[in-house]
């Protein structure tokens, strides 16, 4: 579910036709997740899912431990 606050109800009501015409179409996709998934947390899932999986994983998820330490890795995927 999507919602969002607007100042009138011309403004929601042309929100709406745009999410609704991108369901439609096969173009919508929800932030929910991305909001509450910080880039620390997508890295920790791809070195698990992705890195551990490839050769050069091993230096891979050392890259990826120095992103998840620097700012960008409290930072909100959204």
């Amino acid at each position: 579910m999507q919602t969002k606050t607007f100042t009138t109800k011309a403004r929601a009501e042309a929100w709406v036709r745009q999410v609704e015409g991108e369901m439609d179409h096969g173009a919508f996709a929800s932030q929910a997740e991305a909001q509450t998934t910080t880039m620390a947390q997508a890295l920790d899932r791809y070195a698990r899912e992705i890195s551990s999986k490839k050769k050069s994983g091993n230096r891979e998820i050392f890259t990826i431990r120095w992103w998840q330490i620097s700012p960008l890795g409290a930072r909100s995927m959204a």
